[in-house]
């Protein structure tokens, strides 16, 4: 049961990292694009920082704190960026 649980858990934490990952790549096609001038530049970096912390844990599985930490990272990098584009276009329009 334990085994069970440790995979569904690890299954759940890689979903979410690949999340952040795919709004990641699409910063990153903004950001290269050059589509991301001005007020949306820093939250489109923030959002791109969250997919390389997404891609992190993908590659820290043998050491489950750093897995952690870098989970923690993406989420609240990729919230943070989505956030700040949001308030930045709805203020924009």
């Amino acid at each position: 049961m334990e085994r069970f649980q440790r995979s569904a858990f690890w299954n759940l934490r890689t979903r979410i990292a690949n999340v952040s990952i795919v709004i990641g790549v699409v910063a990153l096609m903004v950001l290269v694009s050059g589509d991301a001038d001005g007020p949306r530049l820093i939250p489109t970096v923030v959002c791109a920082a969250g997919a390389v912390c997404g891609l992190g844990v993908h590659f820290s599985r043998p050491s489950p704190a750093r897995a952690r930490w870098l989970l923690i990272s993406a989420v609240t990098l990729t919230t943070l960026g989505v956030v700040a584009l949001l308030i930045v276009v709805g203020t924009a329009g």
